[in-house]
């Protein structure tokens, strides 16, 4: 068994909610996701905390990747 790095870790989660049909999330400013949807007017009527943004997952996703 091997362990997993965070990256492996983050670029996993991201790849199971684009598998599930989400396309944006609420990420908080440590760049965590928080929670994922599907649509973009459901992220708006959530209440997005202090420090929080709506980002496209695909972009999350392709960000994590070029690092």
């Amino acid at each position: 068994m091997y362990r997993k790095s965070a990256k492996q870790k983050q670029l996993e989660y991201l790849g199971k909610y684009l598998s599930n049909g989400y396309q944006f999330a609420l990420v908080d400013e440590l760049g965590e996701v928080k929670s994922a949807y599907r649509y973009q007017y459901e992220t708006k009527h959530t209440r997005v905390l202090k420090g929080q943004k709506i980002v496209k997952l695909k972009e999350l996703f392709d960000s994590v990747l070029s690092q």
